[in-house]
């Protein structure tokens, strides 16, 4: 039994199943998906909203927000909108081979290079954001200033804090 035990380990994590992937259900339809390194997301697979990807460092939620503190990585934006192009368009990558990632790579980095949205969220180091579930919107990138002032604005409660959260709620 613990041969196969040992046979079923290698195989799950050569198949890239590996013990590093780790996901979360959040409130509102939105899950934290950890692939490992810096590759850590919060996702809407429901709703229309874009995910925060590259690394997400720290969340918490409740039943009316989520609120996330992002250290912005160019290769999880790259990854994650490269793939995205693929899976939406089977006709143009039929094959997912590596020229189409090739391809999807390159179209994705333009996508960041000229993109303002993708502009706002390279400007900084740290980014914070917050879903709220009650006005169905995602409010972010924002500095630690912009935040602040959108946590009074919404009426976040101040026990919904972040670990790395730096700045002074009181």
């Amino acid at each position: 039994m613990r041969y196969f035990q040992a046979i079923l380990f290698i195989i799950c994590a050569s198949c890239g199943g590996g013990i590093s992937n780790y996901t979360e259900e959040l409130s509102g339809g939105f899950t934290y998906v950890n692939f490992g390194g810096s590759l850590n997301t919060i996702e809407s697979y429901s709703r229309p909203f874009p995910g925060i990807y590259g690394e997400v460092t720290d969340f918490v939620y409740d039943n009316n927000f989520i609120i996330v503190l992002q250290h912005p990585s160019k290769e999880g934006y790259q990854s994650k909108i490269s793939s995205k192009l693929r899976n939406e368009n089977h006709k143009l990558y039929p094959t997912n081979s590596g020229n189409d990632r090739s391809k999807t790579d390159l179209i994705a980095d333009s996508i960041i290079i000229s993109d303002p949205f993708y502009q706002k969220i390279f400007e900084h180091k740290i980014n914070y954001w917050i879903i709220s579930h009650n006005h169905k919107k995602m409010y972010g990138p924002l500095t630690e200033k912009e935040y602040l002032a959108k946590r009074r604005e919404l009426k976040v409660p101040n026990d919904l804090q972040l670990k790395e959260d730096t700045t002074q709620l009181n």
